[in-house]
């Protein structure tokens, strides 16, 4: 049949447009490539060039906007190694993380950075190992429990959002917190894009989520779970739970989304509205805003905030994985949250100006074992502006 000229010309346009926005090669095969690493059988690092349109503004001055490395795992297994090329500084995080690391401040941010591990993660997914972000802490005691507490970040955030809280729970218990598939500083290279729509017939959404998720406790965690999820981890917290329950031993919500979803017409943004849009979520000015709306207390809005909420979006494909999680339409839980089977705690800030402290409510009257707490004094961010008292609900509703 005869497609009408215009529809082909938008193709083309969409065509070109991707082309321009998908990360180039440096004209070599990824056979041929040259590892900047100390020998491992496990490694093969691909270089990546970007334009300074990608990344105008510069965390570090001893970045220089352009040079990237994206993990290609051949096999599973723990990715170690360091880049000979790094500075001492930067050779005290993985050298998955951004260059821009070095940038980080606050001693809770650098500290939460040099926990982050990759784990080379097989899934059902695709046939290649995702590199998969992650930091693990347990009781100096070595006490151990018959769950782990797995931490689940907000949308478009990374595992450092748990830096405050973290410590407070692994003192207690084993204690996880890791990237989702599609954020954070796990490797999207191979699930978003319409290169991997192509391959693999499918984008990022959130049963892809879910499944990468899912391989993750198996093959890491091996235990059943408790799971804390803030603000869109909440969400997916609630589809894991209903999805797993025979993995999940209980659930806990902070300031969590599932009665919000992604506006309907997003699914339609066509380039280059939706390329701009993402451009202005990566936007410095957004996420300091976006900051100070957060908090009750405006003084922990500072810069080392703003950089460990925005560091992830210096890895290749963050915009293709944010535009394609757009437009599967995200988490559509409300429906599902008067099934949800486990003991669930609902913490919430009672000053949120983000997602109103009347959701909390809500979840208290259509979850039928759950205990609701309004954190005083509180934004969004319970868990970064009041995390001692965020880790005793916890941990107080753990041992009940």
């Amino acid at each position: 049949p005869r497609f009408p000229s215009s529809l082909v010309s938008a193709v083309a346009r969409m065509f070109v447009l991707q082309l321009l926005l998908s990360p180039p090669n440096s004209g070599r095969s990824r056979k041929d490539c040259t590892c900047p690493r100390r020998p491992s059988a496990q490694l093969d690092i691909h270089r990546i060039k970007y334009g300074r349109r990608f990344f105008p503004e510069s965390a570090s001055p001893n970045s220089d906007g352009f040079q990237r490395s994206l993990v290609i795992c051949k096999q599973p297994g723990l990715i170690e190694g360091k880049p000979v090329s790094m500075s001492p500084k930067e050779q005290t995080f993985s050298p998955c993380l951004p260059r821009e690391v070095v940038g980080l401040t606050e001693e809770s941010s650098i500290a939460q950075a040099r926990r982050i591990q990759f784990y080379s993660l097989k899934t059902p997914l695709i046939e290649e190992p995702i590199g998969t972000s992650f930091v693990h802490m347990s009781p100096e005691s070595g006490a151990s429990s018959d769950f782990a507490i797995v931490l689940l970040h907000g949308f478009d955030s990374n595992v450092l959002e748990f830096r405050r809280l973290q410590p407070l729970l692994a003192a207690k218990h084993e204690t996880w917190a890791v990237d989702l598939l599609g954020f954070g500083f796990t490797d999207r290279s191979k699930i978003a894009g319409w290169k991997a729509f192509v391959r693999f017939n499918r984008t990022l959404n959130p049963e892809i989520i879910r499944t990468h998720l899912l391989s993750f406790c198996k093959e890491k965690i091996k235990k059943k779970i408790v799971l804390v999820g803030a603000s869109l981890g909440g969400a997916c917290a609630i589809d894991f739970a209903i999805s797993h329950p025979d993995l999940v031993h209980k659930l806990v919500l902070i300031d969590s989304a599932g009665h919000t979803t992604i506006p309907a017409f997003a699914k339609f943004l066509l380039p280059p509205f939706d390329i701009l849009a993402m451009e202005y979520l990566r936007s410095q000015k957004l996420r300091a805003s976006a900051g100070l709306m957060s908090y009750v207390d405006k003084s922990l809005a500072t810069e080392d905030a703003v950089l460990c909420g925005r560091l992830h979006t210096r890895l290749p494909s963050w915009l293709s994985a944010n535009i394609d999680f757009m437009k599967s339409g995200g988490y559509r839980v409300n429906g599902l949250i008067p099934s949800i089977p486990q003991s669930t705690l609902v913490l919430w800030g009672k000053q949120d100006q983000i997602l109103s402290p009347s959701f909390a409510d809500k979840f208290g009257s259509e979850i039928q074992d759950v205990q609701v707490h309004l954190v005083d004094q509180c934004g969004h961010v319970p868990h970064l502006e009041q995390p001692a008292i965020t880790a005793d609900h916890i941990l107080r509703f753990l041992a009940q």
